[in-house]
């Protein structure tokens, strides 16, 4: 009898870095889709028009849409936050409430798409900022401490869902973003 050789190659195109991870969400949009799929639609598509213009302008990189969430990276905790706090801003304008949350950590590259710790992290801060607001990592906050235009509010430590360790969290302030209830 023959034998079948199979040959898996190892071999593929990962590569890994440091970068600031944004991840965002619609609040609200589960109902909005069970009340009306036509408006949680038009939802969608407002928030993608405005969040994929600003990802360019801030030299970030789209990465994902995952339902009605987005992920993306970008060079800088500045940059990825000065995008966050003008998405707010744009978002706020057509009545959408998002969430928002950015981490700066270790990400891999691999297929098209991000993994990691970091991209952890920054899921689970968008999932804890209220409708309104943007959520940083102490990582991102150290980067905006001394810059103009970023205020902040400290959460203190949080624990946050499979990361197992807890992660110092600040809130982004400004004249339109919501502050979480202390």
């Amino acid at each position: 009898m023959d034998e079948l050789i199979f040959i898996v190659s190892n071999q593929t195109n990962i590569e890994r870095k440091t970068a600031a991870i944004m991840f965002t969400d619609i609040a609200g949009y589960t109902e909005a889709m069970s009340q009306s799929e036509q408006k949680a639609l038009e939802m969608l598509r407002k928030k993608r028009t405005i969040i994929k213009t600003l990802i360019d302008d801030h030299n970030g990189e789209y990465v994902k849409e995952i339902g009605d969430g987005t992920l993306s990276y970008f060079n800088s905790g500045f940059n990825a936050s000065s995008c966050a706090k003008e998405l707010q801003k744009e978002v706020n304008k057509e009545n959408l409430k998002v969430r928002v949350g950015i981490h700066i950590g270790d990400i891999v590259f691999d297929n098209n798409d991000v993994y990691g710790d970091g991209v952890n992290i920054a899921s689970r801060l968008e999932s804890l900022a209220p409708a309104g607001g943007v959520l940083v990592s102490r990582n991102v906050y150290d980067e905006l401490i001394n810059k103009d235009g970023f205020d902040s509010v400290p959460l203190g430590l949080q624990s946050l869902k499979g990361v197992g360790r807890l992660v110092e969290v600040y809130a982004i302030k400004d004249e339109y973003l919501v502050i979480p209830k202390l």
